[in-house]
């Protein structure tokens, strides 16, 4: 975070962490980028699309911003 990179996350846990770094650093709501890894049918490590809890985390009051 502070060197203002773009995170990196494959598993759940690592958006809570990150979401929990960010509100600990006082980062206000949608500053914090992360890059989703998807799994694919061939390239795990990655979010399942089936049944994706994570792009529910990007809500309007989270730290954490999705990027493309």
């Amino acid at each position: 975070m502070r060197h203002n990179l773009t995170a990196v996350a494959w598993e759940p846990w690592q958006l809570d962490e990150l979401e929990g770094a960010a509100h600990k650093a006082g980062l206000r709501a949608g500053s914090l980028p992360v890059h989703l890894e998807i799994e694919h049918r061939h390239e795990p490590p990655g979010l399942s699309l089936d049944g994706c809890a994570g792009s529910a985390r990007f809500h309007p009051s989270s730290r954490c911003a999705l990027r493309a």
